[in-house]
């Protein structure tokens, strides 16, 4: 049965590395400097929001990461809700200091995390979620090549304690060759 265990997935300049301790400060302080970008999600500014994540990669439930360029921590992101028996997972809790929005660089995480669940992982799904207030982040996970299944109705809270719905969307084992190719056609022109 499937158990993730920590990775490092890398691409050129961008480096996904394990989260660690010693990195929740600094993720504190960006997220800070990044508080209106981030009002869709319910709390990255909080200490706890990081560590419950650690604590979770304790358990076997998710693998948060750090995204770096180069030495510079620019965002975190993670697999997480395994589904081991399937197998399969969520990519979500990612968000991305606000100076590299529209720069591809989402697009290339999700790239290097698609090919670890289905290329290495042998998962038959991974799903995607976002707020349904979170008109960029439905057009992102949309133009990544995932299919929208549907919409959970009063599903999370947003930072200012507003509720609202949140947007599901899945890749599976038969389709990530084509979003595969496309997103390598994508990097080359």
């Amino acid at each position: 049965m499937f158990r993730p265990s920590p990775i490092t997935l890398q691409r050129g300049a961008l480096r996904l590395e394990p989260m660690v301790e010693a990195d929740v400060p600094e993720l504190v302080a960006l997220a800070e400097a990044n508080r209106e970008a981030l009002r869709f999600m319910s709390a990255p500014q909080r200490p706890d929001w990081y560590r419950n994540s650690l604590a979770e990669q304790r358990e076997g439930r998710a693998l948060p990461l750090v995204v770096r360029l180069g030495n510079q921590l620019v965002g975190t992101t993670r697999f997480m809700d395994f589904l081991p028996a399937l197998p399969a997972c969520e990519i979500g809790g990612t968000w991305l200091d606000a100076a590299q929005h529209g720069t591809g660089l989402n697009a290339s995480i999700k790239y290097l995390m698609l090919r670890q669940a289905f290329d290495n992982w042998k998962m038959v799904r991974v799903q995607l979620k976002t707020a349904a207030s979170n008109l960029r982040s439905q057009r992102a996970i949309e133009k990544l090549g995932a299919l929208r299944e549907g919409v959970l109705r009063n599903h999370r809270r947003l930072a200012g304690g507003r509720l609202d719905d949140t947007v599901l969307y899945s890749i599976t084992d038969l389709e990530w060759p084509q979003v595969k190719a496309a997103l390598e056609a994508g990097f080359i022109g």
